[in-house]
């Protein structure tokens, strides 16, 4: 009996279904109150800057993934 090889991909597949059963878990939860600037904007716009967040996070310094987290507890702070 030959052993079956494990190919190249098996890891691939395997790290892409973790990505997808982790995208199925909401990431973010309606707050009725207090009322914001946050409640008018369109969905679409707030998805674009979370995107953006994310790309900046990956591809950022430790200084820069810092100042990003200050500014939003910061933004989040004066929202509320």
């Amino acid at each position: 009996k030959k052993k079956k090889k494990k190919k190249k991909f098996d890891g691939i597949s395997q790290l892409l279904n973790q990505v997808v059963t982790a995208t199925s878990i909401p990431y973010v939860t309606y707050i009725p109150d207090p009322a914001t600037f946050l409640h008018g904007v369109d969905a679409r716009v707030k998805q674009i800057v979370a995107f953006a967040c994310l790309l900046i996070a990956a591809r950022g310094t430790i200084e820069v993934r810092f100042a990003m987290c200050l500014g939003i507890a910061l933004t989040s702070i004066a929202c509320l």
